[in-house]
């Protein structure tokens, strides 16, 4: 695993990665790849790694558990990053990227998602509405947010699904991370 990489490139972005191999993934129990629920994994890796002005950590969302989400994450919209396509088919950036993307109600959602096999239910957070967007390659990404005022950027969802890129009928869809934070912590 890469840590810390903002362009592929080349080694004059400034940035100093650190690799890193995984000693094991460990995916949710109940993940099902049919429907999409509990897509959610933790990745272990075989060291430590020190933190640099190119890696950081990012916090567990504990304060944001338990809270409507769609009322929390309106203002600022919430940020996501990857590395994924940014048009619909198109292949992998070789530049790391960022987008903020406004929150879709969970109604809303599920309606976009009506006739589809998968379940807009409470462990789901969806976002983005056209234009903005995560897009192939960015499954695994964080939906991050800095709202409460804390100055501390908590990852809240996780890339999940889709269909296409930047639809405004299809949101995007994401692990909602505060669900899972029993289950995290009895990996640790």
């Amino acid at each position: 695993m890469r840590l810390g990489e903002h362009d592929v490139t080349t080694t004059l972005d400034g940035a100093e990665h650190v690799d890193v191999a995984i000693e094991r993934v460990r995916q949710h129990p109940d993940w099902d790849k049919f429907t999409l629920d509990n897509d959610i994994a933790i990745v272990k890796l075989v060291k430590n790694v020190s933190f640099t002005p190119d890696i950081s950590t990012v916090c567990l969302p504990d304060d944001y558990e338990g809270k409507d989400l769609e009322v929390v994450l309106a203002e600022p919209e919430p940020v996501v990053i990857g590395w994924g396509a940014t048009f619909t088919y198109g292949g992998a950036e070789t530049r790391l990227r960022q987008a903020t993307v406004p929150v879709v109600t969970q109604e809303d959602c599920k309606a976009a998602y009506n006739g589809v096999n998968v379940d807009i239910g409470d462990t789901k957070v969806c976002a983005g509405k056209g234009e903005r967007d995560t897009c192939n390659g960015d499954s695994g990404g964080p939906l991050l947010a800095d709202h409460l005022g804390d100055n501390r950027w908590s990852i809240v969802g996780i890339t999940s699904f889709g269909v296409d890129c930047g639809r405004a009928d299809f949101p995007g869809v994401y692990t909602r991370v505060d669900k899972y934070l029993g289950w995290i912590r009895g990996q640790m």
